[in-house]
C-alpha cells in the first residue's frame, strides 16, 4: 500500500487552514485548548511549518478572533437589511437589528465570542471610521437615529460605548444561563434596547 502522506499547501493555505482548524477547537473546547502543535498536527504539518504563520499561540488566536469580529460585520449587516419601517421607525428598526444580531451571534457562537472579547481579542474603539467593523456598523445605526430625529445630538458623543456595554452585559447573562428560554432572552433584548433608545432621546 502506498504510504500516506502529509497534506500539501501552496503560499499562503496553510494560515487558512491553521485558522479554520484553530476555530474548531475553539468553538468545541474553548480558546484555552488551542495550541500550535495541535493545530498543526491536525491540519498534517509539522509544528515549525506553522510558527512560519504565526509566532504563537497568541498570534494564531487574536488572528481567529479577526475572524469572528469579521463574521460578526457581516451578520450585523445582514439583519440590518432585514429590518422595515419608514422614517423614525425605520430608524429604531435597523437600530434594534443592530443589537439583535449581535446578541444573537454571542449566544450562536459562545466560546468565539468569549474569545473575541477576552485577554487575546481586539480592541475595535480605536480604528479606521471607513472599516466595516461592529462598533463602526453601530456607530452607522446610531447616526442614522440622530438623522431621524430619535437620538438627541446632546446624546450622541460616546454612545457606542453606552450601547454597546448595555447589549454586552445582556449577553454575558444570557450565556450565563440568567435568561434559559429563547422567549426570555427575546423579551429581554427588545427591554434593553427600548430602554436605551428612549435614553438617547431623553435630551430631544
Amino acid at each position: 500500500m502506498p504510504k500516506s502522506r502529509k497534506r500539501s499547501y501552496h503560499h499562503g493555505d496553510l494560515a487558512a487552514a491553521l485558522l479554520e482548524a484553530a476555530r474548531a477547537v475553539v468553538a468545541e473546547s474553548g480558546w484555552e485548548a488551542v495550541s500550535l502543535r495541535g493545530v498543526a498536527r491536525t491540519v498534517g504539518v509539522s509544528a515549525n511549518a506553522s510558527y512560519r504563520h504565526f509566532s504563537d499561540k497568541a498570534a494564531l488566536l487574536h488572528a481567529v478572533a479577526e475572524v469572528g469580529f469579521r463574521e460578526l460585520a457581516e451578520r450585523m449587516l445582514l439583519v440590518q437589511s432585514r429590518a422595515k419601517g419608514r422614517g423614525r421607525a425605520a430608524a429604531v428598526a435597523h437600530f434594534e437589528a443592530t443589537g439583535r444580531a449581535y446578541f444573537e451571534y454571542a449566544l450562536d457562537n459562545p466560546e468565539m465570542f468569549r474569545l473575541m472579547f477576552g485577554p487575546l481579542g481586539m480592541d475595535h474603539s480605536d480604528q479606521d471610521p471607513e472599516e466595516t467593523t461592529p462598533y463602526n456598523i453601530l456607530g452607522e445605526a446610531l447616526d442614522r437615529l440622530v438623522d431621524a430625529g430619535v437620538c438627541s445630538i446632546q446624546s450622541r458623543p460616546g454612545a457606542e460605548l453606552l450601547v454597546w456595554t448595555a447589549v454586552h452585559g445582556l449577553c454575558g447573562l444570557a450565556l450565563g444561563g440568567a435568561m434559559p428560554g429563547a422567549r426570555e432572552r427575546k423579551a429581554a433584548l427588545g427591554q434593553v434596547l427600548a430602554f436605551v433608545v428612549r435614553g438617547l432621546a431623553a435630551d430631544s
